[in-house]
Formats: structure tokens, C-alpha cells, sequence
């Protein structure tokens, strides 16, 4: 078995044994599980699944203040 072939295998086990976890689902995409972070508090982690279609995807969200930093390295 391929490499490729077995990272999809422990992949699908892994979001099968999350969307047993607590999460939500919203009525406005049913596809859409947000699971909020067990250790971080503002971190939420959105799985794509589009079941039957084949498609599915992992989104990471931090909420929390905004930064930006600013760098001018010209002399």
C-alpha cells in the first residue's frame, strides 16, 4: 500500500473518531462541524464534509485580538 494511500486510511479514521467528539452544527452549511479546541480557549477547528461528494477540509480559526507588526529594514 502506498504512502499516500495510508495517510487517507489514518486520516478518514481520525475524522471519523473526531465527529464523535462535542461539536456544533449550523443550519446554515449542515456539512460544517466546528469543534472548539480542548486546551486553547479560541481556537476552533471547522471540518468540511462533504460525505457522498469526496471532498472534505480542515479550517483552523483563532479568535482573539488582532496584531500587526511592521518592519522597515531599508537604511
Amino acid at each position: 500500500m502506498s504512502d499516500w494511500k495510508k495517510y487517507m486510511e489514518q486520516s478518514d479514521a481520525y475524522a471519523a473518531s473526531l465527529c464523535e467528539k462535542e461539536h456544533k452544527v449550523y443550519d446554515v452549511d449542515p456539512y460544517v462541524m466546528v469543534f472548539e479546541d480542548e486546551d486553547v480557549s479560541g481556537i476552533f477547528h471547522i471540518y468540511y464534509d462533504a460525505h457522498s461528494k469526496g471532498a472534505s477540509a480542515w479550517m483552523h480559526l483563532i479568535v482573539g485580538h488582532a496584531m500587526i507588526v511592521y518592519t522597515n529594514d531599508r537604511i
